[in-house]
């Protein structure tokens, strides 16, 4: 075979010529043509996979990338918008805040001045930044008109306010059942249990007034707080709706009490003056009576229902003082106060007349029957301390009218109890009280004594009525306004008839 001067043609990588026709290259290799497709697509087929899939895992890892661009982006705009939000409603409240502080203290300054104004008095300086010493003295000026001009503290103020919180803590039984109680219980625990009512008495109104200054912007006592307010305020409601049924259920048994007893020296005191005195029985019978028993509780005898002339003149007296509020009921209280401390003092001098036997009140008596709720209830008056704190005069500070009160009851009390029981005989197994045996003194006892203890009767009567039964209607409408928030149904428990608004704070 010749020699070939061409130059050899190029071989791929499995060392045949690529110049090689086909045909020859499948003669040489010995394979058809399908045989040769069929590698040269077993070779290119993974690698085209392969490919494909790198593109696929790119658009996949691109994709991601975007997404996860688009959400932080996203989640950017949100926290900026959130941020901004945020910072919006801060600069709200504050502003609201703010807003609210100044209304408060233009109200404050308005009311001030009004107050100031009433009196006849020049306004307190505004304050200013006194940048020469002519501001300077112009302030010290105006600050010096204003301190020579403010109201002193009147000294008689805590007694003439006392009068009206006297009166509503004189509520029933009164110190008229003091004297039987001494006799029959003696007079050392009675006495002591008056110490601890007194000593427990000014803790508990130190604590109530606390809680009442707790009370949001009653810090001097500016906002009207009723014992009702106060419940509804630190308890929850049904707590709440508790004690404010408590409360009217206590005001309103004083009130029974009270009322009986005075309508009882009410018909006697008819009698003193027309012979007879007259009611309407309603049970066990429905008639007419107009009788006298000198020898029992009331002139109609007991076990009886019946509304008597007595009972009319308690209502007369004590429904006009009802329709008014306690800032208004403050002249009748101390006139009140005058008499009652009047009587007992009359009371203790006729006791002396009458002659004091101490074998009649014992150290350690025999029974101890109602000593408790005899002495207890004469100390209510912590309950009706929110409704006078809301009305008392501003000079007037509360615990030194809770000691001055609390100083006149307990001399009252003792000395009643003790001198009252060794003047007469003991009665304290019977259902006379005290009024009923200076009714009935001997006729052996000087007459003067005997008109003095009738007309103080009438006069003590009256006098605890009007302390005690208008008082104790207003509270109740108070507390039924103010604590269940209650208007035109809140008359009818007092005297079932209408009355006036609560007066605003």
């Amino acid at each position: 075979m010749a020699q070939s001067d061409a130059s050899p043609s190029p071989r791929d990588a499995t060392g045949v010529s690529k110049d090689y026709p086909k045909d020859v290259l499948l003669r040489t290799v010995g394979a058809s043509m399908p045989e040769l497709d069929a590698a040269e697509e077993a070779i290119h087929s993974p690698m085209e996979k392969c490919r494909k899939r790198l593109r696929e895992k790119r658009r996949r890892i691109e994709a991601s990338l975007q997404k996860a661009v688009a959400e932080n982006e996203r989640s950017r705009r949100e926290r900026e918008a959130a941020h901004e939000q945020r910072l919006r409603r801060i600069a709200a409240d504050n502003a609201r805040r703010r807003h609210e502080e100044e209304l408060v203290l233009q109200k404050a300054a308005r009311r001030e001045v009004s107050f100031l104004k009433s009196l006849g008095m020049l306004p307190p300086p505004k304050t200013r930044i006194r940048r020469t010493r002519k501001a300077a003295e112009a302030y010290a000026t105006d600050a010096a008109a204003y301190l020579v001009q403010l109201p002193q503290e009147d000294p008689t103020a805590h007694i003439a306010d006392a009068g009206i919180w006297h009166a509503e803590q004189h509520g029933p039984p009164g110190c008229q059942n003091f004297s039987g109680l001494y006799q029959q219980s003696g007079w050392f625990l009675p006495t002591l249990l008056v110490v601890v009512c007194v000593l427990s008495s000014i803790l508990s109104g130190a604590l109530l007034l606390a809680a009442i200054r707790a009370y949001p912007d009653n810090q001097d006592f500016d906002v009207r707080v009723e014992y009702g307010t106060l419940c509804r305020h630190y308890f929850p409601r049904g707590v709440s709706m508790a004690f404010q049924c408590l409360f009217q259920l206590a005001m309103l048994t004083a009130n029974v009490s009270n009322i009986i007893q005075t309508a009882q020296v009410a018909d006697y005191f008819l009698v003193d003056l027309f012979g007879k005195s007259c009611a309407v029985e309603l049970w066990p019978e429905i008639e007419w009576l107009c009788e006298v028993s000198h020898s029992d509780i009331t002139p109609f005898g007991t076990g009886k229902l019946l509304i008597s002339a007595g009972m009319a003149i308690v209502a007369a007296f004590s429904v006009p003082l009802g329709y008014w509020n306690l800032e208004e009921n403050v002249r009748a209280q101390n006139v009140a106060l005058v008499v009652i401390v009047l009587s007992i003092s009359l009371w203790v001098a006729i006791f002396c007349a009458l002659g004091l036997e101490e074998d009649r009140v014992p150290a350690i008596g025999s029974s101890f029957d109602n000593l408790g709720g005899t002495v207890l209830f004469n100390f209510m008056y912590v309950s009706t301390l929110p409704s006078w704190v809301c009305e008392k005069k501003p000079s007037v500070k509360p615990m030194r009218t809770i000691l001055a009160a609390l100083l006149i009851a307990t001399v009252g009390y003792i000395l009643v109890g003790a001198l009252g029981g060794m003047a007469f005989e003991p009665y304290f197994d019977t259902d006379n009280t005290l009024l009923s045996e200076l009714q009935h003194i001997s006729e052996e006892a000087p007459a003067v004594v005997r008109t003095t203890a009738r007309w103080t009767i009438q006069a003590y009567a009256i006098s605890a009525n009007l302390a005690s039964v208008p008082i104790f209607c207003i509270l109740m409408r108070y507390n039924l306004q103010e604590g269940v928030s209650l208007r035109f149904p809140a008359y009818a428990p007092p005297f079932v008839i209408p009355g006036t608004d609560t007066p605003s704070a």
